[in-house]
């Protein structure tokens, strides 16, 4: 009996002598002439299968690759992207959406409605009841097409930004209002599979929260993720690691040696392996000792906003996240932290490089940590991608910074962008000199920032000096300035801004100066009317017109 591998390799090949026939397979001269006497080799036996004994390496090779390429395209044949999107985001709102409605209604951000509820405990009650069936729907989903999601991300040919370093975006802001106008599209984790530890826990209160909170932050999104344009703003797909073990195992691997080296930068030691680690920092029981054996204070970071003592920070975390697993010594601790941190950048890092992206980090210190692994990773990221995450890094800072109305561009404005073709001449505008300097000193994200901020701030100046000189085009009639209406948005052919024609006509010509003639009149204001709209539908009049 054929053993398993036996029957797929005749699946393969099968499929190989289909897709050749199909004409789907082609070869370069020199491939060809390298496979030809193998092709040619393959022979049936008398049972009408192919002799698998006469099929060398590079027949099974090559028909591997093309059943890797034709299962990809059937299993995008089976769903698309768009439906499975649509399901899952309406199979959220159905759930939440009433919620959703009262937070947008209300002006309210998705903390502020969960802490709402969270407190409630007769919802508490109703809500944590339907948790079993929610998250079995979300699970079965996943496992069904979290494959699929990802072949078509991955095939997806566009400039592409993956969400890592917290649980979700933060819920004070649409992160794709400010990265929307840079890259193509935004990748996001399913937020149920990654707080499933929090969801399945016995503190209702607690479940309910995170499970609100990520429902109604991600409705936030569904407006882009839905939008009928190609490629997609935003499409949401869960971790691998939390779906395979195998990834899982992964993660944790190539997550090892930067654990190491961040520890040996701590307490200034050549520790091999973790277990070297965790056996020297044994005796640091109380967080006083474990920080007094820190030689190097400055990669101690717990929250880039707390101010309290090392000291503090530390027993905190400890108190709070490590003793209810049964940790108890500081020292401990120290590794453990920068364990977490070291595969939550990790994490990022691989999710890109499946998916075809680049990271896209807005949590202050999951951000310092991810520079510290680049920095432990040295060249190990090409400079296209060094430059791209440059520069999604350098929007949400301007976001946070002197252009928090950029944190603020409705989906609508983004949406309109996408279809008039904006971004690639918005991304043009943004990235001016960005390489030069990323391939000058690619770890100083600082100067890069201040030059996107410059070269949006340059374009709305040049922007403003083409409005005024619309403005100004001395195109009068009748005592009416045709320029001023037009960017108004106040003139229409048959009345200029309000004045009947038949007014005009009447009007003493001869007192106005540079007056156009009547039948001047049209054909003036459809070249003003046309270049009105060229500068309103242009990429940074689009923005323009959403700044605050």
């Amino acid at each position: 009996m054929d053993t398993e591998y036996e029957l797929e390799l005749r699946r393969r090949l099968e499929i190989l002598k289909t897709q050749m026939a199909d004409g789907r397979v082609k070869f370069l001269p020199h491939v060809f002439e390298s496979i030809k006497d193998s092709m040619l080799a393959v022979r049936y036996g008398l049972d009408g299968q192919i002799d698998l004994s006469t099929v060398d390496a590079s027949v099974r090779a090559l028909a591997m690759t093309v059943t890797v390429m034709k299962d990809r395209e059937d299993a995008k044949k089976a769903v698309s992207l768009h439906d499975l999107q649509r399901g899952y985001f309406e199979t959220i709102e159905v759930n939440f959406g009433r919620y959703h409605r009262i937070m947008v209604n209300k002006k309210l951000t998705p903390h502020d409605v969960a802490r709402s509820i969270s407190n409630n405990q007769d919802l508490v009650e109703e809500i944590s009841s339907s948790f079993p069936d929610f998250l079995n729907w979300v699970e079965k989903l996943w496992e069904s097409a979290s494959d699929i999601a990802s072949i078509h991300i991955e095939d997806t040919r566009a400039l592409k930004a993956v969400f890592g370093g917290d649980l979700f975006p933060s819920n004070q802001r649409n992160i794709a209002s400010s990265c929307g106008v840079y890259v193509d599209t935004i990748v996001l984790p399913d937020p149920f599979i990654r707080t499933k530890m929090f969801l399945t826990s016995d503190n209702k209160s607690k479940a309910v929260y995170y499970l609100i909170k990520h429902a109604l932050n991600l409705l936030n999104y569904k407006e882009l993720a839905l939008a009928d344009v190609n490629p997609p703003m935003v499409v949401v797909v869960p971790d691998r690691s939390l779906i395979e073990q195998s990834e899982d195992k992964l993660l944790a691997d190539v997550s090892e040696q930067d654990t190491i080296t961040h520890v040996n930068r701590l307490f200034r030691q050549t520790f091999s392996t973790i277990d070297d680690a965790m056996d020297f920092v044994k005796p640091l029981l109380k967080a006083e000792q474990a920080i007094r054996a820190v030689k190097d204070r400055s990669r101690v970071l717990f929250d880039t906003e707390l101010r309290e003592p090392l000291e503090q920070q530390l027993q905190e975390y400890l108190d709070e996240y490590l003793s209810p697993l049964g940790y108890k010594h500081a020292g401990q601790a120290l590794v453990l932290h920068a364990a977490g941190r070291m595969r939550q950048a990790n994490d990022v890092l691989l999710r890109s490089r499946y998916l075809g992206g680049v990271p896209l980090i807005d949590a202050p210190t999951s951000w310092k940590y991810f520079q510290w692994k680049l920095e432990y990773d040295a060249g190990k990221i090409d400079h296209d991608n060094m430059v791209n995450l440059h520069l999604s890094k350098a929007l949400q800072t301007a976001a946070d910074g002197e252009m928090t109305w950029l944190g603020n561009v409705p989906p609508v404005a983004l949406v309109e962008m996408r279809k008039v073709g904006a971004i690639s001449e918005l991304r043009q505008m943004l990235s001016a000199g960005v390489a030069e300097m990323v391939e000058t000193n690619p770890s100083n994200f600082h100067r890069t920032s201040d030059q996107v901020i410059h070269n949006l701030q340059s374009a709305f100046d040049a922007h403003r000096k083409e409005l005024a000189a619309l403005k100004g085009k001395k195109w009068r009639f009748a005592g009416i300035d045709l320029g001023t209406c037009v960017v108004r948005g106040a003139v229409e052919i048959a009345s200029a801004c309000g004045v009947p024609v038949v007014s005009l006509i009447k009007t003493a010509l001869e007192e106005v100066v540079d007056a156009p003639k009547i039948k001047e009149i049209p054909e003036r204001y459809r070249q003003l009317k046309e270049e009105d709209k060229r500068l309103k539908r242009s990429p940074v009049g689009i923005l323009f017109r959403h700044q605050k």
